[in-house]
């Protein structure tokens, strides 16, 4: 929508009418001045009215400061450029990059110059341009690594190979639709390896890790400062989110997860529904503990859970309880191999794999 300073109406971009992409899909608006123009434009945005309930998780390259309306300012740093949607309307500076969702979907938007929203030059991946006011701002050719990767991709697959992709943070969903899997972690694994005393940042690893919501698989790195930051810690990063790490030794790691993948094949995973910590009913009784889980009913209708147990925390939980909202009588601590009671200590950032019947 254009509007004039005097907040009378230019123009409207769309319809109200229902619109399909095509997947994996994008769509383009084009702006032209048409002459003769009564109305001078004094500003230029975007107005995206969405249904708050759809929309809790966002992504923003390059990353800034947030300014609140209630005068707040959510800080830059190295957790800024994913996170949850603010509760209150905010405001920043420009995005190439925006993206608004949750764990399962989401919407992206992307605009590849400050001035104007004019387009990039193609061939140009990007470029430093300097401000009357002697500023430094960046124009990022969005499109055009798009193309490279919708050709790298039909090259790649023709050969039959994968497109793995360490983005690094960033999240750029123009170009997701064109790999196979990403890796990503060290962002919120920074802190964590070097002090971690902090918790897990909940709202980061959902917004920038998960995957399902970009329609890519993901692969989570571990970066490994023992005995502060060890691979186990980021196993439980990862199993209560649904994903796995990826060992990075032919030794340890690689026997850690050879056991872990032998539980998870053991599982009818693909025929399972997933019940993740923020949306699940399970009963926990510590603040601290996140539980995930698989539930697959089998055809005499026989109910069975593998379930993720993880402490966020750096600090060891005692006698943490869990219950399940499903039948269950059996507990099988299966990394361990033995029978467990639903009443178990966690280490600091520890986790277990529970298999219940």
């Amino acid at each position: 929508m254009l509007r004039c300073a005097d907040a009378q109406i230019v123009a409207v971009i769309g319809d109200r009418h229902p619109r399909t992409f095509p997947k994996p899909g994008a769509q383009t608006f084009g702006l032209a001045q048409m002459k003769p123009l009564r109305y001078q434009l004094d500003k230029l945005w975007l107005e995206l009215p969405l249904q708050k309930d759809a929309f809790s998780l966002m992504q923003m390259n390059p990353s800034s400061d947030l300014f609140l309306a209630d005068g707040t300012v959510l800080p830059d740093g190295p957790l800024a450029m994913s996170r949850g949607i603010p509760e209150q309307s905010c405001a920043m500076p420009f995005k190439a990059l925006l993206w608004l969702g949750d764990e399962e979907r989401g919407l992206g938007w992307f605009a590849e110059r400050y001035k104007n929203w004019q387009p990039a030059d193609p061939n140009r991946t990007i470029e430093l341009v300097q401000t009357d006011d002697g500023n430094i701002q960046c124009t990022y050719a969005i499109q055009a690594v798009r193309k490279l990767f919708q050709r790298l991709y039909e090259v790649v697959s023709a050969r039959g190979g994968h497109i793995n992709l360490h983005s690094s943070g960033c999240v750029n969903f123009t170009a997701l639709p064109y790999v196979h899997q990403t890796w990503c972690g060290e962002d919120i694994q920074a802190r964590l390896m070097h002090n971690n005393t902090a918790d897990i940042d909940l709202d980061y690893f959902r917004a920038a890790y998960l995957g399902r919501s970009v329609g890519v698989p993901m692969e989570f790195l571990a970066y490994e400062n023992g005995p502060i930051w060890t691979f186990e810690h980021a196993l439980t990063c990862a199993l209560i989110h649904g994903i796995l790490p990826r060992p990075n030794d032919i030794e340890y790691p690689l026997t850690l997860m050879s056991r872990v993948w032998k539980v998870v094949n053991a599982f009818p995973v693909e025929r399972a529904q997933w019940m993740p910590y923020w949306k699940n009913s399970v009963r926990v009784s510590h603040e601290k503990v996140r539980v995930s889980y698989y539930r697959y009913t089998d055809l005499s209708g026989k109910v069975q859970l593998l379930a993720f147990v993880g402490n966020i925390s750096g600090t060891k939980v005692d006698n943490v309880t869990v219950g399940f909202e499903e039948p269950v009588s059996r507990c099988i601590d299966t990394l361990e191999e033995q029978a467990l009671d639903l009443s178990f200590s966690l280490e600091p950032f520890g986790s277990r794999i529970l298999f219940l019947s």
